[in-house]
């Protein structure tokens, strides 16, 4: 099995829109309603050409996926650090960590060696309790919550700390 990750460009859109409205039409939790579920396949592409994107290929299928809203891009996060946005993994191949394992891989690789940034956040719906327990976890501190245009949720921003000494 090889796997790879790397930065998705115009010619992953199709692969990209697939795996993002597979996954996040699998959101069972009521109230929950995502802006990417309802995103045409060109508001896909804009995306990707103007939101680095990046992907997990297990024998060369994208099976997971991740975008790094930055603080200077068209979709900035709420602070002035990177932002995860629109982190799934296809049903397809749900259940075997490669969320988890994208995620990593993104935070060391990118967030840490590349842009050197001493935080990194992130928002979800407050009432996923399965995603805000995985965040926690990964070592995210909850921030605030605020009802977002287009959403029916409330979202609930966290922030990690990327300092050796563990920030505040």
């Amino acid at each position: 099995m090889s796997k790879e990750f790397r930065r998705l460009s115009l010619e992953n859109h199709q692969d990209y829109y697939q795996l993002v409205h597979a996954a996040y039409s699998q959101i069972e939790t009521p109230g929950v309603s995502f802006q990417a579920i309802s995103a045409s396949q060109e508001e896909m592409s804009d995306w990707l050409v103007n939101v680095p994107t990046y992907g997990m290929f297990v024998d060369q299928v994208l099976v997971a996926c991740v975008s790094l809203r930055l603080p200077w891009g068209p979709q900035p996060g709420y602070d002035i650090y990177p932002h995860i946005g629109r982190l799934a993994t296809h049903p397809a191949y749900a259940g075997r960590g490669y969320a988890s394992q994208i995620y990593h891989w993104l935070e060391a690789e990118i967030v840490v060696k590349q842009l050197a940034s001493p935080y990194l956040t992130l928002g979800t719906a407050a009432n996923d309790s399965r995603l805000v327990k995985m965040y926690e976890k990964w070592g995210f501190q909850p921030q605030f919550e605020k009802q977002l245009a287009g959403n029916t949720h409330l979202t609930l921003f966290f922030k990690k700390s990327l300092l050796k000494n563990g920030g505040d």
